[in-house]
């Protein structure tokens, strides 16, 4: 994929243990201003005082009716043996632990 202009923004100051939610809008040759763009998903996270072992979940593909979802294994020597990926949204939720 085409990383582009502003692929990363790194946020500081902020504390550690209290949630903060961030979402993108870009906008584009093809938009009024930013309320026309394209919405990213939101996300829901806080800074903590260890590393998570699974970090930058990220939308990797979107069809008509399907998201991929991909992230990024921080624990050295793929100690991970398993991750639990749950999801919901209107009409849908579930749970599915990998590997299965």
């Amino acid at each position: 994929p085409n990383q582009g202009l502003f692929a990363t923004y790194e946020i500081t100051g902020l504390q550690a243990g209290k949630y903060y939610t961030f979402r993108v809008v870009a906008k584009t040759a093809y938009n009024r201003g930013y309320e026309d763009g394209l919405y990213s998903n939101t996300i829901r996270t806080k800074p903590s005082f260890q590393p998570h072992a699974v970090q930058h979940l990220r939308v990797a593909m979107v069809t008509l009716d399907e998201i991929t979802i991909s992230w990024d294994n921080l624990l050295p020597d793929n100690t991970i043996t398993g991750v639990q990926v749950t999801w919901s949204g209107p009409g849908t939720s579930g749970l599915i632990e990998l590997p299965q």
